[in-house]
């Protein structure tokens, strides 16, 4: 591979991992901003407490939600990310995401409560590391949001 090719494909790597931050913060944001609208009623399952009752993100769950964010299916994304039914999804930033490369560590779980947690995932050729944030909703983790490690 020729070095304008790799700095193209390395720059591509760049944007689609940034779009994937722009992506998860929004939708955050968006989801905060909901839930402090709706009812207790309204509202997914979501109990607080401390770090020691939050149950393990197992392996098959951290395969799930890689799987699921870099499916390219806005279904599946969807169904891994803590965001109302009703919040659009831009195809662009769903498509983006599809077939990168992602694996999250199970090893680096550290939950801080009973329903919120991280977790580290390496993103393209596990150069690249990031800090997942997850919630705990209606008993499966969910992506809350990422942002990189330095």
């Amino acid at each position: 591979m020729t070095p304008v090719r790799q700095a193209r494909s390395w720059n591509g790597r760049c944007l689609a991992t940034a779009v994937v931050v722009v992506l998860v913060l929004a939708a955050l944001a968006f989801w905060l901003t909901r839930r402090s609208e709706d009812s207790a009623d309204d509202a997914p399952a979501v109990s607080t407490g401390s770090g020691a009752d939050a149950p393990a993100l197992t392996e098959e769950r951290a395969g799930y939600l890689a799987g699921g964010l870099t499916s390219g299916d806005e279904a599946a994304v969807r169904d891994v990310l803590a965001l109302p039914d009703d919040q659009a999804l831009d195809p662009a930033a769903v498509g983006s995401l599809a077939g990168l490369d992602m694996a999250i560590d199970t090893a680096t779980f550290a939950p801080a409560s009973e329903d919120t947690a991280s977790v580290s995932a390496t993103v393209g050729d596990g150069t690249t590391t990031w800090t997942v944030y997850l919630a705990l909703v209606d008993g499966d983790w969910v992506i809350v949001s990422t942002e990189p490690q330095s």
